[in-house]
């Protein structure tokens, strides 16, 4: 099963890798941000998961 961390992380993935067009500068900053910090602590922030996901949503990445 797969964690809500890594379910972020694929998000945060396909929005860099798919959508930075429709990303703002700080969005992009923000994600690569999350990139970094999930490989030095491999968890997320509840705070990181609902702004991944809100951008996520924005850009149709999840339901």
């Amino acid at each position: 099963m797969i964690s809500s961390s890594d379910r972020a992380l694929l998000v945060v993935d396909r929005a860099l890798e798919h959508k930075r067009e429709f990303l703002s500068t700080w969005e992009i900053q923000f994600l690569n941000s999350v990139r970094v910090s999930y490989r030095h602590h491999s968890e997320l922030t509840v705070a990181q998961k609902q702004m991944i996901r809100d951008i996520g949503k924005r850009l149709c990445l999840v339901d």
